[in-house]
């Protein structure tokens, strides 16, 4: 039988907050949890099925392979609009 510090130990060990910054202040803060096979739920880490797991792990590659396609977008559209800005006079760097 654990006793009372060590149950709160490991289940520290569990989960984690995070922060998202925006503009110097705190948007959220998130429960999240340290152990992929687990995930958060009414403020418990609750195991996973690995059903679960497999349709996350693909909705993530899916939406990864997306996130790069649109900063590659947006990167040429950049590297385009420093080219004419360029050719105008307007270099960012003097």
């Amino acid at each position: 039988m654990l006793s009372v510090s060590q149950f709160l130990e490991l289940n520290e060990a569990r989960w984690k907050r995070t922060n998202r910054i925006r503009g110097g202040k705190v948007q959220r803060r998130k429960v999240v949890s340290t152990d992929k096979k687990f995930k958060i739920r009414k403020g418990k880490a609750e195991f996973m099925k690995s059903t679960e797991r497999r349709v996350r792990a693909l909705s993530q590659k899916r939406g990864a392979r997306k996130r790069k396609a649109k900063l590659n977008r947006s990167g040429r559209k950049r590297k385009k609009t420093l080219r004419k800005r360029k050719m105008l006079g307007f270099d960012w760097w003097n």
